[in-house]
């Protein structure tokens, strides 16, 4: 694999985690990531995500944003 380590950033390695990958990182590089996670979390979904920054919001972020309504 081509990716470094050191770049990944865990957010959640449980089922239905969001892994993100150092941008640029090629697509055969990600499909093999995938097939390895398969092999250590098979119950669960992992969603890698090359190179975007990600935030989790709160109810009053999204609701400034105009994304959330009650």
């Amino acid at each position: 694999m081509n990716i470094d380590l050191d770049k990944i950033r865990q957010l959640n390695i449980q089922p239905n985690a969001v892994l993100l990958i150092p941008g640029g990182t090629d697509v055969e590089t990600m499909q093999e990531l995938s097939q390895a996670l398969r092999k250590v979390q098979p119950r669960g979904n992992v969603l890698l995500v090359n190179g975007l920054e990600l935030q989790q919001l709160d109810e009053q972020d999204m609701a400034a944003a105009g994304w959330y309504r009650k």
